[in-house]
């Protein structure tokens, strides 16, 4: 039995309001947007029948919540939504706000952390807590037994711990990490320790060097 056109199409819209009703019109509308890039708009049917077409007015007055609105909430003020995106939109080009640590200690360092000297076996056991890289590499060259070298290094300060006793050429390598985080690295040299900025460094014109890395 084939209802008449007329039949049809309203059984069709009773259909399509209770589908609204159920689901939302958020999603009516989203389907809306994907098949006929209509704004507001739901075309059903099939072949041979003439399109039904449900706007907002019609949704609205069969009590139908327009988008993203709850019934009986008030719409959002216009430009909400644009100024809600743009506060969580990240900085320009994906760059991420970071925040740098004060170059100068909350209190004064204890230089008798300085006074930890080599074992008979040449094992160390250190600890400094914002202490100034002078007067750390100084320290590292005394217990090294080796002079100290440098034009130019960080201005912060370094917290650093040895969880057991190392060797001095271990302890060299943990000092050297930060450095290099730093742009730094120390160059052992035959009697000398030099520090060196990074950018700076020419390997062939250090032929005779240990590189601490």
């Amino acid at each position: 039995m084939r209802l008449p056109r007329s039949s049809t199409s309203a059984a069709i819209v009773g259909l399509v309001f209770a589908q609204a009703i159920s689901l939302g019109a958020s999603q009516v509308f989203a389907q809306a947007t994907s098949t006929a890039q209509a704004p507001a708009l739901q075309q059903v049917g099939g072949a041979g029948n003439a399109p039904v077409v449900v706007t907002e007015e019609m949704l609205n007055e069969r009590g139908v919540p327009a988008e993203g609105v709850p019934p009986g909430a008030e719409p959002a003020a216009p430009g909400a939504a644009n100024a809600a995106a743009a506060a969580n939109k990240p900085a320009a080009g994906g760059a991420v706000e970071t925040i740098k640590r004060p170059k100068e200690p909350k209190a004064p360092p204890d230089k008798k952390e300085f006074d930890v000297k080599p074992d008979e076996a040449g094992l160390v056991h250190f600890q400094f807590r914002e202490q100034a890289w002078p007067d750390i590499l100084q320290w590292v060259a005394d217990v090294s037994t080796l002079a100290l070298d440098w034009q130019e290094l960080p201005a912060d300060t370094l917290s650093i711990h040895a969880p057991d006793k190392t060797s001095l050429e271990e302890t060299r390598d943990m000092i050297n990490r930060h450095l290099l985080a730093r742009g730094f690295t120390i160059l052992e040299f035959p009697g000398v320790l030099q520090v060196v900025k990074t950018r700076v460094l020419m390997l062939p014109s250090y032929p005779e060097l240990h590189l601490r890395i």
